[in-house]
């Protein structure tokens, strides 16, 4: 059968690079770690590759010494056994298998949690993390949590959603849950009990691999995970992302109309916030300062209502409504009466 010219054009890329390949591994210089276990894109593997042989971590990936599967499985069920929490985050590149690991996880976690505590639990997937501040007064003991990575982009709230990320530790280690944070990359690093990143999928046999890193994010090893035959999981998975893009395509035209004013607001915003934080760190006087300025700081970044903010402060940091209004309305007072802003 006669070649297309892009199959020919393909043909000789692969075999200049198999080629290349050859050499850098025969002189001792590289290792590639994809003779089996593939992405999609092949800038992921050059990007993979290229990363575990500049931190000589190679071994870690190719050499089953290092398969930790059985751990892997162990730390997902004996937290349960023992009521205890976990809290994993799943890094990668999109389409590398991320949401099939987390989804893994949570099939793995319903199964010990009815075995061992013989309950029934359940699922819940948030998007933002206004998302997942409504739903955590939602949960019982043994659901699983999952924020995955939202499958949008507006632009908006950067700085916002990055302290409230950084400051979610606080609530769900209270909770006898499991959680599972796809792309954490702004959570900061001693949220979660242990991380994977994507490292390729054996399209043949239906199997993911990961590499696992500790709390400093240095490799440890690496995981092997098969894809589940739950149909029914992966279809209601599917139908809550698209639920959550409808929702966002219905809204886009409103923010598309407001994104360019909400930009420059959003610089001016910015400045005037770090002005006022640095004056009331320099200023403010009271007996839990870091405290006090973190509410006021979330109430004043919130996207939501005031009142909504004033409720995930109290849970927050575990005191009342009433004292968080105070401690925001007094931050506020003190500003308006010895702060002018330019």
């Amino acid at each position: 059968m006669n070649k297309t010219g892009i199959e020919k054009y393909v043909d000789s890329i692969e075999n200049t690079k198999n080629l290349l390949y050859g050499k850098l591994e025969n002189s001792g210089g590289f290792t590639d770690c994809f003779k089996k276990y593939k992405f999609i894109r092949e800038f992921d593997t050059l990007d993979f590759n290229q990363r575990m042989n500049n931190l000589n971590v190679t071994h870690l990936v190719i050499n089953e010494k290092y398969d930790y599967t059985k751990m892997f499985n162990r730390d997902i069920i004996n937290p349960i056994k023992f009521g205890a929490n976990t809290i994993f985050g799943i890094l990668g590149m999109t389409g590398t298998g991320k949401s099939e690991l987390a989804q893994t996880i949570i099939l793995i976690s319903k199964l010990a949690n009815k075995d061992i505590k013989n309950r029934d639990v359940l699922p819940y997937i948030c998007w933002t993390m206004g998302d997942l501040y409504a739903t955590l007064p939602k949960i019982n003991k043994g659901d699983i949590v999952w924020k995955d990575e939202s499958p949008r982009s507006t632009g908006k709230g950067s700085r916002t959603e990055k302290w409230r990320v950084d400051n979610v530790l606080a609530v769900i280690r209270k909770y006898e849950n499991t959680f599972i944070f796809i792309d954490p990359l702004e959570i900061r690093i001693d949220l979660c009990n242990i991380y994977f990143e994507s490292a390729g999928m054996d399209f043949k046999n239906r199997s993911n691999r990961f590499m696992i890193l500790n709390k400093e994010r240095k490799y440890l090893g690496h995981i092997y995970t098969k894809l589940h035959n739950d149909e029914e999981f992966r279809q209601w998975y599917e139908q809550e992302k698209d639920k959550f893009i409808k929702d966002i395509l219905h809204e886009s035209g409103k923010i598309q109309a407001k994104l360019e004013k909400e930009v420059n607001n959003e610089i001016i915003l910015q400045e005037n916030l770090n002005k006022t934080y640095k004056f009331l760190q320099e200023n403010y006087e009271c007996s839990n300062i870091m405290r006090d300025l973190k509410i006021w700081e979330h109430i004043t970044c919130t996207e939501s209502t005031k009142e909504k903010a004033f409720q995930e402060a109290e849970i927050m940091y575990n005191i009342s409504l009433s004292s968080c209004r105070k401690i925001y309305y007094n931050i506020e007072k003190f500003i308006k009466n010895n702060m002018v802003l330019e």
